[in-house]
């Protein structure tokens, strides 16, 4: 995940290009989505429910804090400081969840849908 955010730093200079990259990630993997879901997602809710003496929480959310904070980086360098924590927990929750409907039903159009709804409602939270 991180040469993901890496590629998407590289595609652009202005933030809100890059979180949109990271947004549209899914839909350039559409066929792993699709089949697989989002592999972090799935091993991070597989070993919570094991809670595991030795899988310590930190383990546990390190991917999701890694795409967390840059995400609020994004945010912040485009002025939402304040919400930028806010924001990128209800990004990340939208996106997992979109990833795992698609992928429960196999359902392309879910995902192209739900990741544009996921855009306008980025950009609607930004404009408030």
């Amino acid at each position: 995940f991180q040469q993901v955010l890496t590629a998407c730093e590289q595609a652009s200079e202005q933030p809100l290009q890059r979180l949109l990259c990271l947004l549209h990630f899914p839909l350039h993997k559409q066929d792993e989505v699709l089949h697989y879901g989002c592999p972090i997602g799935t091993l991070s809710a597989e070993l919570a429910k094991q809670q595991e003496p030795d899988i310590s929480r930190a383990r546990l959310t390190a991917v999701f804090d890694l795409m967390k904070n840059w995400i609020e980086q994004q945010l912040i360098e485009m002025g939402q400081g304040q919400r930028a924590s806010e924001i990128a927990m209800n990004l990340l929750a939208k996106m997992q969840g979109v990833i795992m409907i698609a992928n429960v039903y196999n359902d392309a159009a879910f995902l192209h849908k739900g990741i544009d709804e996921i855009q306008h409602w980025l950009q609607q939270s930004l404009a408030n």
